[in-house]
């Protein structure tokens, strides 16, 4: 995405990078192109360059050529080897707010070109927009009619809608959705404890008498409960590799917290059932 530092101003970055930090990093060269990069991409820096700095020189000198070219004019003086790239490193998992209809309401670990002033003015074509935002306290068109009113542009613009409202509307929809999906987490978490419950009820009731006997001989826990907690291990396992292949570090740890929860209501459901057991078997001895 393309922005510039007013964005910024009006949309502070999380982390320790800053508006200001911006600023004293931004290369102000003409021949510089100016990228925010998310700190985790600086592995990568080398490739990032290249990829911007053949955009820069793209648009800079080869679009230019052209169109000169066509129009019999003398060819730029720049040559490829003058440009350069300037990356400017923030902190990962910045969302960018965007103001568009068709793009999403965030953008997250984007990569974001500052905007200098320094790209051809046939490039300029991008920034062109059926849509112009500026803000307003009350009445929107009212803020604009005066403007609107002198230019005689009245049937141009009929209408004013409020970006905020309008994303507004969506945070309310995710919040919803946010919502259910705590409902619905909270009913799959409840029916997998209710599951494993189930298992070890089940667990026990088949090998019942080899748990007695085994615990009765001073056998540790693992070994008591090798098969069970074997399974348990290979299931909770092949989940986890699945979620390996997301970056979502948030889903991997609510993930494993689930897990050692899982286990040590396995452990306590274990022994309940041992007493119980133990109990029984003796009520039959005696």
């Amino acid at each position: 995405m393309i922005l510039d530092l007013n964005y910024l101003k009006r949309h502070p970055l999380k982390g320790s990078i800053q508006y200001e930090d911006i600023v004293a990093a931004v290369n102000w060269d003409k021949r510089v192109r100016n990228v925010l990069v998310p700190q985790k991409f600086k592995v990568r820096e080398a490739e990032i360059k290249k990829i911007f700095l053949e955009d820069f020189v793209s648009s800079r000198i080869d679009v230019m050529d052209y169109y000169n070219d066509f129009l019999d004019l003398p060819r730029t003086t720049e040559k490829a080897a003058d440009l350069s790239v300037n990356l400017i490193y923030i902190d990962d998992d910045n969302d960018y707010f965007s103001y568009g209809n068709g793009i999403p309401l965030l953008l997250p670990n984007a990569f974001a070109t500052i905007e200098t002033g320094n790209i051809t003015p046939l490039d300029y074509s991008w920034y062109f927009s059926g849509n112009v935002y500026f803000e307003a306290k009350g009445d929107p068109y009212a803020t604009i009619f005066p403007a609107i009113q002198k230019s005689k542009t009245e049937g141009l613009v009929r209408s004013v809608a409020s970006v905020y409202n309008r994303k507004g509307f969506i945070i309310q929809l995710l919040n919803e959705n946010k919502a259910k999906l705590a409902l619905f987490l909270g009913l799959l978490i409840g029916s997998s404890l209710l599951l494993t419950y189930t298992l070890t009820a089940l667990y026990f009731r088949r090998y019942q008498r080899r748990i007695v006997i085994t615990y009765c001989h001073g056998y540790n826990y693992w070994k008591m409960h090798y098969p069970f907690l074997r399974l348990l291990i290979i299931l909770n396992g092949l989940l986890f590799a699945v979620l390996l292949l997301t970056t979502k570090m948030v889903i991997i740890g609510s993930f494993l917290c689930y897990v050692m929860l899982e286990f040590a209501l396995v452990y306590g459901f274990h022994r309940l059932f041992e007493k119980r057991q133990l109990a029984k078997s003796l009520k039959r001895g005696s």
